[in-house]
Formats: C-alpha cells, structure tokens, sequence
C-alpha cells in the first residue's frame, strides 16, 4: 500500500475517516488530520508518509480525536509538548539566551552587561524565552521590534534586534537552530538618522567653565568638574574607582572591563586635575567609587546625574557630556597640542588596523601626560578669561 502511495500525483487523498495525504507538487507528501473544535474545522500535519506508513497514520489521527473528544486543542497540545520537551532538553530561547550571556558578557563592559540583562528580563524573555528556540519565526521578533518601538524608540527596536540576532546565532552554532530569522528584519523598522554630538567653540567651553555647579552633591559636582581634563565616555568617568587612581604616578588607570574598547585605559592626570583628584578622593568617604551615588554610597553616581546638572546649568548653547570629548579633539587639533597618535590614544581609540596594532602596543605615556598637561592650561586660561 504504500508503494502505491509513493506513486500518487500531486492533489489530496481521504484514506481514512478525515485522514488525507497532501501529495505536494515538489513530491513530499504530509498526512493531515481534519477535526472540528469549537464549531470550527480545522486540520494539523502529523507527519510524512516517509515518516509514518498508513497504520500508523491512522493511529496519529485516532489520536487526535481523542484529544478533541476531551476537548483539547491538538495544535496548542503539541506546542505545548514541544516547550516541556526543550525545556528539558535546554534549547528554549532562554536557556540559549543564559547560556550565550554566560559566555559572552564576560568579554563586554559592565554597562553593556546591565543594559543587555535589562533589555533581556524586560523585553526579550517574556515573549520569546519559553518558546523552542528552532520554532522562532521572524513575525514574532517583528512584534517584539514593534513594542520595543512603540515603549521606547525605533533604535531601541533595533537593539532589542540585534540581541535576538546574536542568541539565535548561537542557537545555530550550539546545534540548537538552523535559522537566524532576525537577520531578514534588519531594515523592518528603520534607524532615525544619527545626530553628531554638539561640538563646543572655545568660548562657549569658557561659559561652561564660569557656570556655577557649586549647588550639586559633591559627588556630582567633582565630576562634572573633571569631565573637560579627563576626555572619558561619561559612564567611564562616573563608574572611576578609587582603586583606580594612583596620585604617586601622576595617573587613573582603568580596567578592560569597564572600558568601551575592551582595553585598560591610562589617564594621566595634569596639575589641575590632580587636585580635583585629591579633593574628590577626600570627600568619597569609605566608598569603593571616587564619585558615590548621594543615597546609595554602595553604587557611583549615574550618567543621568550628569546630564541633569548640566541641563541645570541653563547654557545657552546645546551640550551633553559627550560634547566634551569632541572639543577635546578639535581643540588640541587646533593648537596643535599633540600629535595625533596621542590625541587618539587620550580617547581611548584604537590606532590602526589590526595588523598594525598587534605589532604596535605603544601607549605614549609620557607625550599624552604632556598633552593632558597643555589641555588643562587652556581650560585654565578660558576659566581666567572672564
């Protein structure tokens, strides 16, 4: 019977009560199973015929109805099952998820880690991490894209993304996937265009300088003082440990971890801001950070914290912290403070392809703490212009 089966032309076929075989034009056949559930029909696959002979097909059918006659719905059963089978089996979207940050985030920056665990337990988990990772289909990560979109921002959508495509990758290569469905909605929801960070002219760094921050937390207020002399990411400086400083060598050196790049960072510190430094240091109290949070002492002051007394300053100009670091480039550029390896290096930017940088580990150290020192003259000199 089953030879003769093999033989069929393309259509559908009733060889038992609501049991028929789909002969499909490309030759694969596929016994679906018709049933009525709420007074409405319905049909689900329950194999191939290279699968399942006719007896056993019958007996699937036969089963079906049993689980209608309870009044279950076969479709939501199997899912069902498959979600109780990858659970044990560990290859739910959340057990891949865990297993990849486990993995994965020990090579990232602290803030990467806490955005990245956030946006996991927020967002991605609660729709995606009880579902058998091979059976994500790419409308259910649009969804999440469009409430990540519609809570948030198209880029936080894009983000939101961008993780799902990372984890079904290692889905794939744990043999737990096949398909990486996220890559086909990269364009799905586009990104806004990207805005330059507002650059500073040297008079407006001089009305920055004169503004009065002597209202803010301690805390706040030596941070926002040291942001101009360091030219650190802001979450770089706000994170600062007071392990980090070392006032006998004249530098803030900081870890891997906790820098964008991945690689231990070196400040050195000019006259200036050694005494912001040494001042800051005394105020911490018994605090592992050099700039602790005012109720929690236990965690750093937050980039909000600096973005909000800047606001507070009320400049008649558009700043944000990050404005800091390009008007550092531009200006040492300008007056010609430093060469331009230095400069890059003081941002902790890469130089080079990777070639080149495998073979060339100079820091500079002594030509960036002469530039440093130039940079906070010209500060100096703005801050005395007034």
């Amino acid at each position: 019977m089953t030879r003769d089966l093999q033989t069929l032309p393309p259509g559908e076929y009733t060889l038992a009560e609501n049991l028929r075989l789909a002969v499909h034009p490309g030759g694969k056949r596929t016994w679906r199973v018709a049933y009525r559930l709420h007074g409405k029909r319905r049909q689900i696959v329950v194999g191939t015929l290279k699968e399942l002979d006719l007896e056993a097909a019958i007996a699937a059918a036969r089963g079906i109805h049993d689980q209608v006659a309870a009044g279950k719905d076969p479709v939501q059963h199997r899912k069902v099952a498959k979600t109780k089978a990858a659970v044990a089996a560990g290859t739910t979207f959340r057990g891949i998820a865990e297993d990849w940050f486990r993995r994965y985030a020990a090579m990232r920056s602290v803030s990467w880690k806490k955005n990245c665990r956030r946006w996991l337990d927020r967002d991605i988990l609660p729709m995606l991490g009880d579902r058998p990772v091979a059976e994500i289909e790419a409308v259910e990560v649009l969804v999440l894209m469009e409430e990540g979109e519609r809570r948030v921002s198209a880029s936080h959508a894009n983000d939101l993304r961008g993780l799902v495509t990372m984890i079904l990758d290692h889905a794939i290569a744990r043999g737990a996937a096949r398909h990486n469905v996220a890559t086909a909605l990269r364009r799905a929801i586009p990104k806004p265009p990207s805005k330059p960070h507002p650059h500073l002219t040297e008079e407006q760094l001089g009305e920055f300088l004169h503004a009065d921050v002597e209202a803010l937390t301690p805390s706040v207020l030596y941070a926002v003082k040291l942001l101009p002399h360091l030219a650190l990411r802001v979450a770089e400086l706000c994170r600062l440990e007071a392990a980090d400083v070392d006032l006998k060598l004249g530098v803030i050196r900081i870890p891997a971890p906790r820098m964008k790049g991945r690689r231990e960072h070196i400040v050195p510190l000019s006259r200036q801001a050694t005494k912001l430094v040494r001042e800051a240091m005394q105020l911490r109290g018994p605090s592992l950070y050099l700039f602790p949070g005012l109720s929690a002492r236990d965690q750093p002051i937050s980039k909000t914290a600096i973005n909000r007394a800047i606001e507070r300053m009320e400049l008649p100009f558009p700043i944000v912290p990050h404005s800091f670091r390009s008007t550092f480039a531009t200006i040492t550029r300008e007056h010609d403070l430093g060469s331009h390896d230095a400069i890059e290096l003081a941002l902790a930017h890469r130089l080079g392809g990777e070639v080149e940088r495998a073979y060339n580990r100079a820091t500079l150290l002594q030509r960036r703490r002469e530039l440093m020192q130039k940079w906070s003259d010209v500060l100096a000199q703005l801050t005395r212009k007034k």
